[in-house]
């Protein structure tokens, strides 16, 4: 139960952490649809990856992982096609400082935006599970 419910509070953290940085990632709801979102999250990557994963175990390790991958991408896609208000378009990366290195502007299109938002959930969620 502890699992589900810091699963639950760190998916929703971790949504709004990247919708603030990342302007091509845009949810038009209230805090319901954060809510609705993040139980529709928790129960797939709590119930169902574990089970796809099991039983893609022996393609994953003959393709060194790139199922797996492939999984996690499909995986998000069916959450955020089930939640319309969650937007993903192609956004440019203003650029700027950062530790004294000088990032440019970059152009990302919709896919790769989309990509870039499942990374950043994906890291902070693995961050708060790892540091909390």
């Amino acid at each position: 139960m502890k699992k589900i419910i810091r699963t639950f509070v760190f998916s929703v953290v971790a949504l709004y952490l990247t919708s603030l940085w990342n302007g091509g990632f845009s949810i038009k709801g209230d805090v319901f649809v954060f809510v609705e979102f993040a139980i529709a999250f928790t129960i797939v990557f709590l119930v169902i990856r574990p089970i796809l994963r099991l039983v893609l175990f022996p393609v994953n390790f003959l393709t060194f992982g790139i199922v797996g991958s492939v999984l996690n991408f499909l995986l998000f896609y069916l959450v955020f096609y089930l939640f319309p208000e969650f937007k993903i378009s192609a956004w440019t990366f203003p650029g700027g400082n950062f530790l004294g290195t000088q990032l440019p502007k970059v152009y990302l299109s919709s896919t790769v935006n989309f990509l870039v938002v499942i990374i950043s959930i994906s890291f902070l969620t693995s961050l708060f599970e790892t540091f909390l």
